[in-house]
């Protein structure tokens, strides 16, 4: 069942093993009620971790996402405002991250595989990206 912590939401799914395979469902409603309209424009995932193992730093103006950690475990550091909780996740557990929380993926194991569905398409020019902590902190103050 989802856990409330703050705007965002941490899930567990639920694993099911049949004779011959296991099957994870997801209900985006039952996992995240309070999750309005969901329109999944972007499905991308990040796997193959390199050099630092980590992700970039930020928080989005105008998009939310769902995180499915697939494999491997990850330090999922969040802050939408009350300052940062540092989690460490794996396999079977989905995050509802809406805009304006501060995300940070760090530690990421040498099978960490992460799959995202976003509610925006990709911009390469990065125009609704926060990518300065003291930004962020600036931005959740005027809110």
């Amino acid at each position: 069942m989802a856990k409330n912590r703050r705007k965002y939401i941490i899930s567990e799914v639920k694993q099911i093993d049949a004779p011959n395979f296991t099957m994870n469902p997801v209900d985006l409603s039952k996992h995240f009620p309070n999750l309005k309209e969901f329109k999944v424009k972007r499905v991308y995932w990040v796997n193959n971790p390199k050099r630092s193992r980590e992700t970039s730093h930020h928080a989005h103006k105008d998009e939310d996402g769902v995180f499915f950690f697939l494999k491997g475990s990850a330090d999922l550091i969040l802050d939408d405002g009350h300052g940062k909780e540092k989690l460490k996740l794996g396999e079977r557990n989905i995050v509802y991250i809406p805009r304006h929380v501060w995300h940070e993926i760090r530690n990421m194991s040498k099978d960490f595989i992460l799959l995202v569905l976003s509610d925006k398409n990709y911009e390469s020019s990065r125009k609704g990206y926060i990518e300065n902590y003291e930004d962020f902190k600036c931005t959740i103050n005027d809110k």
